[in-house]
């Protein structure tokens, strides 16, 4: 469930011969709407376009799992501070149990895109993913294994101030990463009526529209200094980028390669953290948050099945 837009997917799981493998069955996208109730109706309209096009009853769905911007506690499914939704607190998991009949699980959408990320690319160890859409929020998976802090709000990187004079953010702080660095960021930057202003940035920019190239520049250097906190705070094997925002491909790319070059030719301990070895981009036909959320799904339904044995 992101700031604009709501993607469900229904799968079958197979964990019969080792790792969980998941078929696609439907696929189903809604406009995100606003506020406690919007929420809830954005999640309901989804899942039930799922079971339309796939011509399966309620009864059949073995667990739901949802992604949610938001501070999330995921013992409870409460959802707190959700800005980008018009969310201030929400017994999301209770709500939907309720009206639904099938155990749910809740976590912050960046955890579960971190999830799901490590699982379609094999990756063990420390990894962070770093999720660039409307807003931005990082997460670190240990080992296959979410760090979620005292209260489930670590990695909230996107509200780490950066610039005491820059614009107001969604979260009452000003100048946060956030605020240049994000999908939001640029549709307040660069106004436009394109259905993705991003793509009509990037093209004004490769054009050489000077006020493009700096808005765009201001955007990678916004996600390169994301990538030097995440690394000095918990020096992870890898970060990768993802969100919607990462489909802005090589020359987005390139530019954090270039302000990394920059930061490390005039310091010697920057150098040393190899930040640009580090950085992997989530390739385009990846879809992490619900390979996590299908993940988690699939965990809940396992022991939901278990307790009835």
């Amino acid at each position: 469930m992101g700031g604009t837009k709501i993607l469900g997917v229904l799968v079958g799981a197979d964990s019969e011969n080792g790792p969980v493998t998941f078929s696609e069955l439907a696929t189903a996208t809604r406009p995100s709407l606003q506020g406690n109730q919007g929420v809830l109706d954005s999640a309901l309209k989804v899942i039930s376009a799922l079971l339309d096009q796939a011509d399966l009853p309620m009864n059949r769905i073995g667990g739901i799992g949802i992604g949610i911007p938001g501070a999330v506690n995921a013992s409870t499914g409460m959802v707190y501070n959700a800005v980008n939704l018009g969310l201030e607190q929400l017994e999301l998991r209770r709500e939907l149990e309720d009206r639904l009949g099938v155990p749910v699980t809740v976590n912050n959408d960046v955890k579960i895109a971190a999830i799901g990320a490590a699982h379609d690319l094999g990756l063990d160890g420390s990894v962070v993913y770093l999720n660039i859409g409307t807003g931005m929020a990082a997460c670190l998976v240990e080992d296959g294994e979410i760090f979620t802090g005292s209260t489930g709000v670590a990695g909230e990187i996107g509200h780490l101030p950066v610039d005491p004079g820059g614009d107001p953010c969604g979260c009452g702080q000003v100048g946060c990463l956030e605020t240049i660095a994000s999908g939001s960021a640029i549709t307040r930057l660069w106004p436009s009526d394109a259905p993705h202003p991003s793509d009509e940035l990037l093209a004004e920019h490769l054009g050489g529209n000077p006020e493009a190239t700096r808005i765009f520049r201001s955007f990678a250097s916004g996600i390169a200094q994301a990538v030097r906190a995440i690394v000095l705070s918990y020096d992870p094997e890898m970060v990768i980028l993802g969100g919607g925002m990462r489909k802005l491909g090589e020359p987005l790319s390139d530019e954090i390669t270039s302000t990394f070059e920059g930061w490390s030719a005039s310091s010697p301990f920057i150098a040393s953290l190899n930040l640009g070895a580090r950085l992997s981009i989530l390739p385009h036909d990846s879809n992490a948050g619900a390979t996590g959320a299908a993940l988690m799904a699939h965990q809940i339904t396992t022991a939901h099945r278990s307790g009835e044995s």
